[in-house]
């Protein structure tokens, strides 16, 4: 069960979007998929990676902007450091439930970005690396955002949270497709077997 404290962050930080943004958000996706796809660039995985990333990534930029600019009571700014992460020191649980927050919302944009990169036959190694520089761009794009629109700090433990989830989201596809393949491999290996 999720805590009511976590709930209560999503509702708070990330006001509720109206269903016509998220119909326009996944109309815009599923546009782009079914463009790249009859494009002939793309196979369908990689056109169906790219939609789910570019949902993804519209969904922060709704709820990181969109949204807060048409709330007087959110227009505010300013750098902040390391505050959470002292709050975080002294054991604030509701700014726990935050850092994991902000650390969960990014898994996704992490996952589908790696398996985009995996179908475009990318190393493990180069997924890590580009996969995680490209996150760390956005989320300082997002930072960056806030702060010059006034609709939020420009925090670096948000930055340091939102690339770390990231991370993990590459970490699950790079580790999800060897498990996939390992036994699928297996598999086909005793077909061969029992063929012989």
């Amino acid at each position: 069960m999720i805590p009511l404290s976590f709930s209560f962050y999503f509702r708070e930080f990330f006001p509720r979007i109206p269903v016509e943004h998220w119909i326009v958000m996944v109309l815009l996706s599923l546009f782009l998929s079914i463009f790249l796809y009859f494009r002939k660039k793309y196979t369908v995985y990689e056109s169906v990676a790219i939609g789910l990333l570019s949902m993804t990534a519209l969904f922060f930029f709704e709820a990181a902007i969109v949204i807060r600019l048409g709330n007087n009571n959110m227009l505010y700014s300013g750098i902040d450091l390391m505050t959470e992460y002292q709050k975080l020191l002294q054991r604030d649980k509701g700014d726990s439930y935050l850092f994991l927050f902000n650390l969960a919302v990014f898994v996704p944009f992490g996952f589908f970005l790696a398996e985009f990169m995996a179908e475009k036959e990318l190393g493990v190694k180069p997924r890590i690396v580009y996969g995680t520089m490209v996150a760390f761009g956005f989320s300082l794009c997002i930072e960056c955002l806030q702060l010059i629109l006034k609709v939020g700090y420009f925090e670096v433990m948000d930055l340091v949270m939102n690339t770390t989830g990231a991370f993990a989201g590459i970490f699950f596809s790079i580790i999800g497709r060897m498990l996939f393949y390992k036994r699928s491999n297996a598999k086909n290996s005793c077909r061969k077997g029992e063929k012989h």
